[in-house]
């Protein structure tokens, strides 16, 4: 475990994964229930090193239909090869990136 992690949350421990562009941590509970309570997300590369942070309290384990997480395009809608677009990146344009290390 990195020396910068900590274990502030009664409910788990931290797992910790690093990157060139991200860190990310994974909170897991403790117990008979060992389900995820907290993930963390830390931007190496933008300025500031902005974090995204999800808290999980009520975790669902029911079975899910089939179908669930299909994609049901709407109405008029085209597809596109990811070759096609021009301006995909995990930055958006304009945001500033951080300094070399």
């Amino acid at each position: 475990m990195p020396a910068n992690s900590s274990t502030d949350l009664s409910t788990g421990v931290p797992s910790a994964a690093f990157s060139r562009y991200f860190m990310s941590q994974i909170w897991v509970e403790i117990g008979p229930r060992p389900i995820p309570r907290k993930y963390v997300i830390t931007s190496k590369t933008v300025t500031g090193a902005p974090q995204y942070t999800v808290r999980i309290k009520d975790l669902k384990t029911d079975a899910l239909a089939d179908d669930a997480f299909a994609f049901k395009p709407p109405a008029g809608a085209k597809k596109v090869e990811l070759s096609a677009l021009d301006d995909v990146d995990e930055i958006p344009r304009g945001v500033p990136k951080g300094a070399k290390k």
